[in-house]
């Protein structure tokens, strides 16, 4: 972050700028241990399954609508969900136009708004 700091060319953005450059990062190294997963030897051990304690049915409908999503708008949700962002800042994080997350905003809540009627 520091050495690219004279990159940013506007102070207000400063949150966004920050939060892509963690994005970036958690991104390259979740290939990084996609790599190293085809590598490791496989173990008994890793058959071993944890519990979930059931919830709420809603609530259980929502996770299995999310991870059934497309990536790049199971990811908007998510910022949604741990951040009050704008379609801006959405789009800067995202390195995309301010339409292209207004659109994959609404196919994803439609998606979410199906998925979950479907289950009730």
């Amino acid at each position: 972050m520091i050495s690219g700091l004279s990159g940013l060319q506007n102070p207000e953005s400063f949150e966004a700028w920050l939060f892509r450059i963690a994005r970036n990062v958690a991104m390259d190294s979740l290939r990084r241990k996609r790599l190293w997963r085809m590598f490791v030897p496989f173990e008994p051990k890793h058959e071993q399954i944890a519990e979930v304690p059931r919830g709420d049915s809603r609530l259980e409908a929502f996770r299995a609508a999310l991870d059934g999503m497309p990536p790049n708008q199971k990811e908007l949700i998510l910022l949604l969900a741990e951040n009050d962002w704008s379609y801006e800042q959405l789009a800067e994080i995202t390195r995309s136009s301010v339409s292209a997350v207004k659109s994959r905003l609404f196919r994803a809540r439609e998606y979410l708004r199906q998925r979950i009627a479907d289950e009730d």
